[in-house]
């Protein structure tokens, strides 16, 4: 469809418009050359756009194309890459295992031929799977087997500490090796026999006609704290452990000190044997490290490859040590200061 265009103000006018003197918008007269256009319809501008990104985004995919492909190598000293994934069929006598070392001259045989009916006569049978032989072990190498992880066991809880008042026990038996035991003072004529196992046992002052009864008791320590004097009576046992004395040892009182495969350890400060008191100790290793005087008189027997060791003795105090087997070696035996007739004595 054709229509007027006004050559001033460039309006599109119908057809009728020719009938007219000039342009009813800009009033520009038609008596002279008017110029005939096509009506075409206006472009989209999302369609421009559209074209624009589609056009780019090939181009960039050709750029990328060009500028990353792989040029080929033609020189003679290139490497061939497809060499490696190239897969050659092995022959079958190569699929048959057989162990160098023990049957070297006998190889396990291909599997044989089966004869069937029908179109598949003739054709191999299934082969069966054969083990392959571990590599053969260096000599000399050992294989350390790898123990399997175990639980670790949850710690104990401590045991409690068990206070004994001599005015309520007379007897006690322990059944568990880990109570610690406490008997603050004993006085007057209180009497208690301990049995069963301990750990440790804890004791005050002794006095009077006391009388302590521990010699059935296994205990790994023992510790006197206090004195012990009078005419009490005192046995304590740690078999395999250890005795520890920390204070006085005097009057007409009796120790009995059994540490058969222990030791027994009298205080270089806090302890002392004196007064008259009849002590006597058998163990494995005594240390005598406090002053023993005063006409005290000690009698020790040591076990096999025993040892004894006093620091200081005075006021005629006798420490006697002898062999609890004659035919044992004799034992070590260390003295210090003896002063004012003591002495230390062999008795076989």
């Amino acid at each position: 469809m054709n229509s007027l265009s006004c050559p001033k103000c460039q309006r599109l006018l119908p057809d009728s418009a020719l009938d007219l003197s000039g342009c009813h918008k800009c009033g520009y007269s038609f008596e002279q050359p008017v110029v005939l256009r096509s009506q075409l319809p206006r472009p989209n501008a999302r369609v421009f756009w559209l074209v624009a990104v589609a056009t780019g985004f090939a181009f960039g995919i050709l750029a990328g194309f060009l500028a990353f492909r792989r040029v080929p190598d033609h020189s003679p000293n290139r490497h061939d890459d497809s060499a490696t994934l190239r897969l050659h069929p092995l022959p079958r006598e190569s699929l048959v295992q057989s162990d160098p070392q023990t049957n070297p001259t006998n190889p396990i045989p291909a599997a044989p031929l089966v004869p069937t009916q029908g179109h598949n006569a003739g054709t191999p049978a299934t082969p069966t799977p054969v083990a392959i032989a571990p590599a053969p072990r260096p000599q000399g190498t050992e294989v350390v087997p790898v123990a399997p992880p175990q639980d670790k066991a949850e710690p104990q809880p401590p045991a409690p500490e068990i206070v004994l008042d001599p005015f309520e026990v007379r007897e006690r038996v322990f059944a568990d090796a880990r109570a610690v035991v406490a008997i603050p003072d004993m006085n007057g004529k209180d009497h208690i026999t301990l049995r069963g196992n301990v750990k440790v046992l804890k004791l005050g002052s002794i006095n009077g006609e006391a009388v302590l009864d521990a010699s059935a008791l296994e205990a790994e320590e023992i510790h006197v704290s206090g004195d012990i004097n009078g005419n009490c009576v005192v046995k304590l046992s740690a078999p395999t452990g250890k005795i520890v004395i920390g204070g006085y040892v005097v009057g007409s009182c009796k120790l009995y000190l059994n540490a058969t495969g222990g030791e027994v350890v009298l205080r270089e400060k806090s302890g002392r044997f004196g007064g008259g008191a009849r002590i006597a100790i058998t163990a494995k290793q005594v240390e005598l490290c406090g002053l023993v005087n005063e006409g005290c008189h000690v009698a020790v027997t040591l076990n096999p490859i025993g040892s004894l060791r006093v620091v200081t003795m005075d006021g005629g105090a006798k420490v006697q040590y002898r062999r609890a087997n004659p035919t044992d070696p004799p034992p070590r035996v260390e003295s210090g200061l003896l002063r004012n007739g003591t002495k230390v004595v062999a008795e076989n």
